[in-house]
C-alpha cells in the first residue's frame, strides 16, 4: 500500500530545485539558480532562472531572469553587477534588476557557447573558457560523421579575455 504522501515522478518534475548559490564578496546578499520544468505543448525542458536575495533574510528572494535558461551566476568583485550564461553567450546585469546586456558570444566569434568564466579582481574584465569554432567539424557534426579521434580530434577549450562593456555597448574580443 503506497502512502498518499509518497513521491510521485509527475510531482517531482514540477518541483523546483536550486543548483548553484554565489555570495557577495561583502557577504550582504546571495545569488542562486532555481531548476524548474517548463512544459507546453512545443516545449518540454528544463530552464534555470537567476533570484537574489539578502542574506540576513529581510526580504523574499527576486526573480532577475525570465524565459530562456540562465546559469554560472557570479557577482563581480563589488557586487554591483551579476554575469551569467544564457544562449551559449555570457550576459551581465545590474544586482537590481534591468535589462541584461551581452558580454560576449556569437557576435564575436563565440559560437559554441560558454564552458566557464571568472571575473576579474577589479571587475573590469572577465575572462571565460569557449570551445573553438571549426566549420569542417561543425559538418561533420550536422551529417552525423561525428567519430572523434581522442587527442586528435578533440578541440580545447580556449581562454578570452574581454573588458566588460557597458550596457547597450557591443562586446568586442
Amino acid at each position: 500500500m503506497s502512502s498518499p504522501h509518497a513521491w510521485q515522478p509527475e510531482a517531482y518534475i514540477h518541483y523546483p530545485m536550486i543548483e548553484h548559490v554565489n555570495v557577495s564578496a561583502d557577504g550582504t546578499q546571495i545569488l542562486f539558480t532555481v531548476r524548474m520544468a517548463h512544459m507546453t505543448e512545443d516545449a518540454s525542458q528544463f530552464r534555470h532562472q537567476l533570484f537574489i536575495v539578502p542574506a540576513d533574510g529581510s526580504a523574499p528572494p527576486a526573480q532577475l531572469t525570465f524565459g530562456e535558461s540562465a546559469t554560472q551566476s557570479r557577482f563581480s568583485p563589488d557586487g554591483e553587477i551579476i554575469a551569467f550564461v544564457r544562449s551559449k553567450a555570457l550576459w551581465a546585469m545590474r544586482t537590481d534588476g534591468g535589462e541584461a546586456w551581452l558580454v560576449a558570444g556569437e557576435s564575436n566569434g563565440i559560437k559554441l557557447g560558454i564552458i566557464t568564466f571568472a571575473w576579474s579582481p577589479d571587475g573590469k574584465r572577465i575572462a571565460f573558457a569557449a570551445p573553438p569554432w571549426n566549420e569542417e567539424r561543425q559538418a561533420r557534426l550536422k551529417a552525423k560523421d561525428d567519430a572523434v579521434n581522442w587527442r586528435e580530434d578533440y578541440d580545447f577549450g580556449h581562454v578570452h579575455v574581454v573588458d566588460l562593456p557597458a550596457p547597450g555597448h557591443a562586446p568586442a574580443l
